[in-house]
């Protein structure tokens, strides 16, 4: 064994970058089938970009929001300059023509059949997109995001989704995947059928409570009370 001792804590940290320690072993190991643990993005991160990936480990949800929405312009000009594609970026919403309900916000459209979103994720699951050349796993609805694409805008054929972090080295900072309706037709399906499910859902409990007027909302809620005081 070989002992090492440290000055300062700044110092104690840097050290710990890209090791498995006694408090984080349980995020590489396991008795899974071969999947990779969160754990061993994260060393690779540090491993690649020293500090910064330790310091994404204090941003609130908020800020992490909010750093998206700031580097999201910086991710589509990169696209623009590696594919010399043009990006409109006017603030635009999409509605599926049957129903406003449906909808989907594109980062950045491109011509009438093709559009871009971005992801600047934290480190740890840049790199595992990175590795994985897929959407990371646990990461909230990103994959059905990607259907939503498809199905709003019935014209779209090509989506481009783009993964920026600055902090990576020169060439690991910025890539993209290519998803097409073609590839996606049976997903799309199956979402579609779902969500008009749902739509059909809300609606009938809409209108299942517009049937009550606000005076008859007080005298149920005055019945209440004197059942209560029984």
């Amino acid at each position: 064994m070989k002992s090492v001792v440290f000055d300062s804590r700044e110092e104690w940290l840097n050290w710990r970058l890209g090791k498995l320690t006694g408090s984080s072993v349980k995020d590489f190991v396991g008795t899974g089938r071969g999947d990779v643990k969160p754990g061993i993005y994260r060393a690779a991160a540090e491993s690649l970009i020293g500090s910064a990936a330790i310091a994404e480990g204090e941003l609130t949800s908020s800020r992490v929001m909010e750093r998206g929405h700031e580097l999201e312009p910086k991710a589509i000009e990169r696209f623009e300059r590696e594919t010399g594609k043009k990006v409109s970026k006017d603030l635009v919403a999409w509605e599926h023509e049957n129903d406003p309900r449906l909808a989907v916000s594109p980062d950045g459209v491109i011509g009438k059949t093709a559009a871009i979103e971005v992801k600047c994720l934290l480190s740890t699951k840049h790199i595992e997109a990175l590795h994985t050349r897929a959407i990371p796993r646990n990461t909230g609805g990103y994959e059905e995001q990607v259907i939503q694409y498809f199905f709003v805008n019935e014209k779209l054929t090509t989506l481009y989704y783009a993964f920026y972090h600055p902090d990576f080295p020169s060439g690991l900072d910025f890539f993209y995947l290519t998803f097409t309706r073609k590839e996606l037709a049976d997903k799309i399906a199956l979402q579609a059928d779902a969500e008009y499910e749902a739509v059909a859902k809300v609606r009938q409990i809409v209108n299942s409570l517009s049937l009550y007027s606000p005076s008859d909302v007080v005298a149920v809620n005055a019945v209440k009370e004197e059942l209560l005081a029984d």
